[in-house]
Formats: structure tokens, sequence, C-alpha cells
């Protein structure tokens, strides 16, 4: 709420909608009462998977954690489990948060980030050119996806 400026009221009615929105896309959400904290942790979990081959599993572990399970994705117990559930090694995941190992690759992320003038998330880039900003219909996606595509074909 106070990254955003927003109001008790406004964060659940912000939440409901995207439970709302999840609901009609078949995915089952719970954002109610979960947890919030800095991400930073999970993003070196991230690197550090994509450096061990299970980047897509791990991701995908932390958002059902979040998102469905309702489990923290920000103290860095919860994310040395959550990784070691999506196959990472304990010991490996613990040693590289400790040193913060990927905190250059994160930081050079949210640079890169900013510099193409992303605000919030979830924020998607099609082909470096095309952006989606924040959670939007199915159509709004396919636009972007068929201009990235058609650039790509008058290439």
């Amino acid at each position: 709420m106070a990254k955003y400026r927003l109001t008790g009221d406004q964060a659940d009615a912000m939440n409901a909608n995207m439970v709302r929105t999840a609901a009609a896309e078949g995915l089952d959400y719970h954002l109610e009462g979960g947890f919030t904290g800095n991400t930073f942790d999970a993003h070196q979990l991230a690197c550090l998977a994509r450096d061990r081959g299970c980047q897509d599993a791990v991701v995908e572990r932390l958002y059902h954690a979040f998102f469905v399970e309702q489990r923290s994705i920000f103290e860095r117990d919860a994310i040395v489990a959550l990784g070691v559930e999506a196959g990472l090694d304990a010991d490996d995941v613990s040693r590289a948060l400790h040193a913060d190992a990927y905190a250059s690759a994160v930081e050079a992320d949210v640079a890169e980030a900013r510099a193409i003038g992303v605000t919030g998330v979830p924020f998607f880039v099609f082909d470096g050119r095309y952006a989606v900003a924040g959670a939007q219909a199915v159509d709004v996606f396919d636009q972007a996806l068929g201009e990235a595509e058609a650039s790509e074909l008058r290439a």
C-alpha cells in the first residue's frame, strides 16, 4: 500500500479485481489477507534457477505459492523451501542468497526495466519493442503479439 500510495480499501479492491480477472481465465487466485514484502531475493532465486536450467519451474512455484497457496515469497527461509520444492539444492540456494550472488543481475534487470519505462507489475515486453502494462484482457495481448509478429515478418 505504501509503495503505490493506496488505502487499505483501494488495495483490497485491486486484489478483488485481480481475483475476479484470474477466475475469468480459469485461475484460482487467493489474495485476501496474503503476504506482502520485497521480492528481491525471489528474483535472485529466479536468476539462480536460470543458471541451473529450471527457471520456469521455479518461477511457476513462486507464483503458485503466492497467488494460490498464500505463502510468503519474501523471507529467505520461505524462498529456500520453494526453491527446493522446484528442484534446486537447499545448500546451493542458501549460499546464493546469503552471498547475494545474483544481486547485480537483479539490479541490472531493474535498471533495464526502468530504462524502458516499467513502473509496475505485471509488465510484458514482446520482441523488445511491444509492451503490455498491467493485468490486461486477452485481446490486448493478442494485439501486442500480432504487432510483434507482423513486425518480424516485415523485417
